[in-house]
């Protein structure tokens, strides 16, 4: 595992989100109620870029089949739907989620060691 400065905390204002690239990856980190969370930014269903879709009160729902993830958690907040899952064979799982720490102003992200999708 690696820590990773990604940006400072003046550059987030209120609720926000961003996008970044660690390791090859996207991961979103998000500043919630005043503290910073990272996830992985693909959708575990159909890998659909999960920035292109919409993000309010700490949640993140895929533009493709409506999946919803907490963005503090990575958890699945709602599967994809019924018709989704028959048509797909998929469901969603939860996102990797990584660890954020903030020193003196700078906000890291601890990625582990490269293997495959996070």
């Amino acid at each position: 595992m690696a820590w990773i400065k990604i940006a400072r905390e003046e550059d987030f204002e209120g609720e926000s989100m961003k996008v970044f690239m660690l390791d090859g990856w996207p991961v979103i980190v998000s500043k919630i109620d005043g503290k910073f969370y990272a996830v992985s930014a693909i959708c575990t269903h159909m890998y659909a870029y999960l920035p292109s879709g919409t993000a309010k009160d700490g949640t993140i729902t895929c533009p493709v089949h409506g999946a919803q993830y907490d963005l503090k958690t990575g958890k699945v907040v709602r599967n994809v739907s019924e018709p989704v899952k028959k048509i797909t064979g998929k469901v969603s799982y939860d996102l990797n989620s990584y660890d954020v720490d903030v020193s003196d102003g700078d906000i890291l992200v601890n990625m582990p060691a490269p293997e495959g999708l996070r």
